[in-house]
């Protein structure tokens, strides 16, 4: 019988513990929103075992949530005997319990999840007296799979990639603060390069300041997946993208400000982060609204990593 790795949150949760799954397929599965499932299928490698997915749409993962504790109406599956998660959330482990209402429910990331939520918790995270905890190593670690196998993989993947001179820049991020502004700056410096430079979104993603709808591509699924693959370069936010990216083997470099990166970053990608980011558990004040950040990477940081 199969161990469930528990995901229910944003595309970038799920691709993280996607990752995990694809190590051990024969004995893990993931439950996650439906929404990402076909994306999650296209990034999958060809020659791995197919992975199970299981539905988990949870009306308190949404931005437009009627409550933060509305659960919805949720499936149950009787034969699952093992579950698993990282989010230390009360309410993830209440949801497992329904869905999964015959198995044993294992959680970790308890200290994280209230450091994120208290200065006072996060203080000793801050001062360096604990480590933050990349979130690829906690499933790793919780689902008993090798990490260095997890590199490995994303290494695999790169390798195999073509290395050419399109630039792909995705401005996608469930909120303004996450985004990096100066998105056409950007283009143009590396087109002043000689670069051939593209800017996608995702279809609701706002737009950061000075681009149009005519200069972006809005891309999803496989289109998405396609134009991610042709890129030699992917630059992303701290977002779902940067996880599809890295997934599907592109060289991907992160530009970060509004949280520590270091939980985030997936195997092998480059972190840009602005010296004001957060050092501990606990992100920017601003971290879940739409205002527009200062203190980012400046453009001459980040071309210098590409």
């Amino acid at each position: 019988m199969k161990q469930v790795l528990f995901e229910p949150w944003n595309l970038g949760d799920a691709l993280i513990a996607t990752a995990i799954a694809l190590q051990a397929p024969e004995r893990l599965a993931l439950a996650c929103n439906t929404r990402w499932q076909t994306l999650i299928r296209l990034a999958t490698p060809p020659d791995s075992c197919a992975l199970d997915l299981i539905a988990a749409d949870l009306d308190y993962v949404n931005r437009d949530r009627k409550s933060p504790f509305s659960l919805g109406q949720l499936p149950e599956y009787t034969e699952i005997q093992s579950v698993l998660s990282i989010r230390g959330d009360l309410r993830d482990y209440v949801a497992a319990k329904r869905i999964f209402p015959k198995a044993s429910v294992q959680v970790s990331g308890w200290a994280p999840f209230f450091a994120r939520r208290s200065s006072l918790l996060d203080f000793p995270f801050r001062a360096g007296i604990f480590s933050v905890r990349n979130r690829y190593e906690s499933w790793a670690k919780l689902a008993g799979v090798d990490f260095e196998g997890v590199k490995n993989f994303y290494s695999s993947r790169r390798e195999s990639s073509s290395e050419n001179g399109h630039v792909l820049i995705h401005v996608g991020a469930q909120w303004r603060a996450r985004q990096f502004p100066n998105v056409m700056e950007l283009k143009t410096a590396r087109s002043k390069k000689g670069f051939s430079v593209k800017i996608v979104a995702g279809p609701k993603d706002a737009l950061p300041a000075g681009i149009t709808e005519s200069q972006i591509g809005r891309l999803i699924n496989q289109e998405l997946v396609d134009a991610l693959q042709a890129s030699g370069r992917v630059i992303t936010n701290d977002s779902g993208p940067m996880h599809l990216a890295a997934l599907l083997g592109c060289r991907t470099h992160v530009v970060s400000r509004a949280s520590n990166i270091k939980e985030w970053l997936p195997p092998g990608a480059v972190a840009l982060k602005s010296k004001d980011s957060p050092v501990g558990y606990r992100p920017d004040s601003n971290y879940c609204t739409d205002s527009v950040l200062e203190g980012w990477p400046s453009l001459d940081e980040i071309v210098v990593s590409l």
